[in-house]
């Protein structure tokens, strides 16, 4: 037997757990909602707005002349790095794929794992047989056990179900025999 003020306190947390949650959740709501109602608000004019919007426009419509963005990378310390030097150092050295496999394989071979693939067995549309009501079933052989020809299935009854009477309603089409699908 457990402790009985466990017992007691999984049944409370049961009875009475969901009210708490949702109690701190409406706590937490009505704080947030609180604090953004006192905060003050952004004390941003549209004027400047539209002044800084007009700077924005002026700085992307500057012509700058390329002899003044080169003295500026000057400037900062940024150099040309010759990148067509670099090219051609690089097509005469070719690259191999061979330096960039890897050591060891991912998988590990298992035996006989191509062997589904490489004979698929394909279900011939003849060795299957619908039965109304029951679906589709394999058929191995078109003869019984006893060598003569299956024998056609009875229909049990003309009468729908009374449990396919209900899920169509009176006269609905799930409460149909069969054969009246049939013709």
């Amino acid at each position: 037997m457990a402790n009985a003020s466990v017992e007691k306190l999984k049944a409370l947390g049961l009875r009475h757990g969901e009210k708490v949650v949702m109690g701190l959740a409406a706590g937490l709501s009505l704080l947030f909602l609180f604090q953004a109602a006192t905060r003050e608000t952004i004390q941003t004019t549209p004027e400047e707005v539209a002044k800084s919007a007009e700077q924005a426009q002026q700085n992307l419509q500057r012509k700058q002349e390329p002899d003044d963005i080169l003295k500026r990378l000057e400037e900062a310390g940024i150099k040309n790095p010759s990148f067509e030097k670099i090219v051609d150092s690089q097509s005469q050295n070719k690259l191999s794929a061979d330096t960039f496999k890897l050591r060891t394989a991912w998988t590990s071979p298992e035996p006989g794992a191509g062997l589904i693939r490489d004979t698929p067995v394909l279900i011939a549309p003849t060795e299957l047989v619908a039965y109304p009501a029951e679906g589709v079933r394999w058929s191995t052989s078109s003869k019984t056990e006893s060598g003569s020809p299956r024998a056609r299935r009875t229909p049990r009854s003309r009468r729908p179900s009374p449990s396919r009477a209900r899920i169509g309603g009176r006269g609905g089409a799930a409460g149909r025999p069969w054969s009246a699908w049939t013709g």
